[in-house]
């Protein structure tokens, strides 16, 4: 009997494993994505500033580009900087709840 648990719980945890693979992918995916619509976005503004008002000193690319590419690096961050939420920080956590 006790066999049957311990392939059902890791059956689950492969289940669970595998849907974070696939959420992580997809994350992944997206910024690869983002981060080519930022260059592509970013140097047609670049070039439009180029050719329309690079005479003035009004650089208004470089706000666009600077906060955008902030957002992004916050957005690298959480694709590739986090790590997946362990069991050991999840019964930790639990404990810290139970104190309270």
């Amino acid at each position: 009997m006790e066999s049957a648990d311990a392939g059902a719980a890791s059956q689950q945890s492969e289940t669970e494993l595998r849907e974070q693979a696939i959420e992580r992918i997809k994350r992944k995916r997206k910024f690869r994505r983002d981060v080519v619509i930022y260059v592509l976005v970013n140097a047609g503004l670049w070039v439009i500033w180029a050719i329309d008002g690079a005479k003035t000193d009004d650089v208004w690319p470089a706000w666009v580009s600077g906060i955008w590419g902030a957002l992004l690096v916050l957005d690298a961050f959480k694709t590739y900087g986090e790590a997946p939420i362990s069991d050991q920080q999840i019964e930790k956590e639990m404990g810290r709840i139970r104190r309270r």
